[in-house]
């Protein structure tokens, strides 16, 4: 039953991990690529964004709302959750106890 909890617990912590990369990657992309060198005299199609006033908050907007969007669309699916802590958790309450049982007998 303790390999069982572990391992529940260990997916928890697998399924939160992985939210958080899908929730990074992205805006590391973008920073990437903005983060390169452009010339702006190549023409209109270097790189939009670089000579406009608000460009860069503009970008910086664009990710927060890419990463919010992730974020609420993860929590509608409920595949964000909040990791229980073990003294919360009724099996690990259970575990201990028949732990306390199990020493009590001894």
């Amino acid at each position: 039953m303790h390999l069982s909890v572990v391992s529940n617990r260990m997916n928890d912590v697998m399924r939160v991990l992985t939210i958080v990369a899908t929730v990074i990657i992205p805006p590391t992309f973008v920073v990437g690529v903005y983060g390169m060198n452009f010339d702006r005299r190549a023409g209109p199609w270097s790189m939009p964004g670089l000579s406009w006033p608000f460009g860069y908050l503009m970008i910086m907007g664009v990710i927060g709302v890419m990463m919010l969007g992730m974020l609420i669309c993860f929590r509608h699916r409920r595949w964000l959750q909040l990791l229980r802590s073990p003294r919360q958790d009724p099996v690990c309450l259970q575990l201990r106890k028949l732990a306390a049982q199990h020493l009590l007998r001894v």
